[in-house]
This record gives C-alpha cells, structure tokens and sequence, in this order.
C-alpha cells in the first residue's frame, strides 16, 4: 500500500487522454497538433522534456540527449519519459536526421519506441515552451548518465557525418539569399501574409504508447521479443 509502481522498459500500460480536433485562430483550418487542455495531464502522467531544433543546433549535442532521456527511467517518481521534439520547415530536415539516427541506436540496444509524427502552429509552441521548457538544474549523477550513454563511436560519427551534411545545405541556401537579394521584389498581399501561421515539425518520441496521439498524429514504433532491458536497472 502506498508503494510506488516501477516503470520497465515492457511495461505494456498506455497513457490514455481524450483528444479533439484544434483548429488554427488565424486560418480557421484544423490542424493536427497537441492540445494545450492535454498539456497538463501528460506531465503527470510521464516525464515530458521539450527539444526545439533550430538551424543552429548541434545533431550530436541532441542525439546524446535523447539517448539519455530515453534509455533510463524516472528514477524519483518511477515515470516513462516522452520527448517532444519541434523544428520550423528551415530546420526540419535537421530534426528528422536527429530522430532517425537516435531511433537506430535505440533499436540497436533493445530500447523499444514509440513515434508520433504531426505539425504543430506557432502559437502551440509557444505554450509547449511554457509548460515544459528547459530546466537550468541538472544533478550531476544525470550528466554522467548522459555521458555514459552517448559513448557509441558509431553513432557519434554518423550524427556528425549528417551534421557536415546540413552545414553544407545551409551555405549553399546562404549563397542563394545573397543572388535572389538583388532580383525585384514582387508586390505581396499583406492580409494575406499576416494570415498566414507558422507550422512546426512536431515529433514525439515515447517509451510507452500513447493513444491520443495516435489519433492525432502518425505513429511509427519498435518492438521486440527478446528480454527489453529494465530501466530502472543501471546498464553495463
């Protein structure tokens, strides 16, 4: 009585919340994304870390981290984790090598996961910011762990081979900036373009499913039938 359920890596439970379709203020059109009225019931449910990839994000910095998040559990409070993951078109690219390098090596291991894929506006974002925005504090026996879990040589090589990759494509869209700058510039509806919202690439990366997202977003995930690691049990 009172004792505290422990999360394993073939726990089979599901995080249930009801899901409704959320249209965007500025278009009227309904967008898939995660609804705010949801935000709160997710966190008590499992560990959310929010990721926001930007053109100047490192691939390896970020595959490191969600290695981290997703081979240990919540050791405090016994929860699955779930990382979201949010990048605009420039650098959406960037957010997709990041994923599917981290989803091969956990797949490697025998971490199974659980992927949902969806586009999420600007103002959605935002309030996923405000709700699980980064964390200053971090105790040091999570940064060994971090460091601990990222020692794949493979991976890193991989991670950096993309990340020279994108470098490239980056200065090569710079050199295009520099000649469409001098061609005339056609006359734009303003209306419109005030209209027009920001979208996101929003994925979610989950050790155990979850239905609502399933509902409203793709959902690609890895499982195996051999012995799955406990999380709570500290790796080799």
């Amino acid at each position: 009585m009172g004792r505290k359920r422990k999360f394993k890596a073939d726990d089979t439970s599901d995080i249930n919340i009801r899901s409704s379709p959320s249209r965007d203020s500025a278009t009227g059109l309904e967008v898939p994304k995660l609804p705010a009225s949801h935000l709160t019931f997710l966190k008590d449910k499992c560990v959310v870390s929010l990721v926001q990839v930007s053109a100047g994000s490192s691939i390896t910095k970020n595959i490191t981290r969600l290695l981290a998040e997703l081979q240990t559990a919540d050791r405090e409070n016994q929860k699955p984790k779930l990382v979201i993951l949010v990048a605009d078109g420039k650098s959406a690219g960037k957010l997709t090598s990041i994923v599917e390098i981290t989803k091969r090596d956990l797949q490697s291991k025998k971490f199974r996961w659980f992927q949902y894929t969806g586009m999420s506006v600007g103002e959605e974002v935002a309030k996923l910011k405000e709700e699980f925005g980064y964390k200053a504090n971090r105790s040091e026996s999570d940064d060994r762990d971090r460091k601990k879990k990222s020692g794949d040589p493979g991976l890193v090589n991989d991670a950096k081979k993309v990340e020279r990759s994108h470098e490239a494509e980056d200065d090569d869209d710079g050199e295009e900036e520099e000649e469409e700058a001098f061609e005339r510039i056609p006359q734009l509806n303003l209306e419109l373009q005030k209209e027009k919202p920001v979208v996101y690439l929003t994925i979610c990366l989950s050790q155990v499913p979850v239905p609502a997202l399933r509902e409203m977003y793709t959902q690609q995930c890895y499982e195996t039938n051999d012995v799955l690691r406990d999380l709570n049990s500290p790796s080799d």
